[in-house]
């Protein structure tokens, strides 16, 4: 293990132990956990992701951070500005034609939660806004896990064939 993720999972440790709320993850500037130190974030590397994911886990983080990190990783790669705010990833089912998607966004994680959705559809990754209609669903462990309805909602292009 590595002197930096040596200190990752110990400042984890110390965050994840106050069952924070999303204003103190922000501070802390864990999701951009992945993100390039050029680009604000810390570059952090798959291993740290796993690393933090442990400790989340370890103690019960009820938060979307592991979504969030993936997303902002992807919003970074694709030139996109990152974003603060909770955020969650999912699969469309649907069209997105001329900026804008209409379809559903299936067993999202915290959907309910999130203000941006990184959405795939097959090739391309599309970034939405929240939904405003949600079907909240929950996983057998009981997580949310909600669809997420849209008509003609803006989307923009994230790479990766857009």
């Amino acid at each position: 293990m590595t002197e930096l993720r040596s200190q990752i999972i110990a400042a984890a440790n110390d965050l994840f132990a106050t069952a924070p709320n999303w204003a103190a993850i922000k501070q802390a500037g864990v999701h951009l956990l992945m993100v390039s130190e050029a680009d604000g974030g810390f570059g952090g590397d798959w291993g740290d992701f796993e690393a933090v994911l442990s400790v989340a886990g370890r103690h019960a983080l009820a938060q979307p951070l592991p979504e969030t990190i993936v997303a902002n990783y992807l919003l970074a790669r694709a030139g996109h500005a990152l974003k603060d705010s909770p955020m969650s990833i999912g699969s469309c089912v649907g069209e997105w034609r001329d900026g804008q998607f209409t379809g559903t966004v299936v067993s999202v994680p915290w959907g309910r939660e999130a203000t941006t959705i990184i959405g795939n559809m097959g090739r391309k990754l599309i970034v939405l806004p929240a939904a405003n209609d949600i079907v909240n669903g929950c996983s057998p462990a009981g997580e949310a896990r909600d669809i997420l309805r849209y008509v003609n909602a803006p989307a923009i292009g994230a790479g990766y064939g857009d």
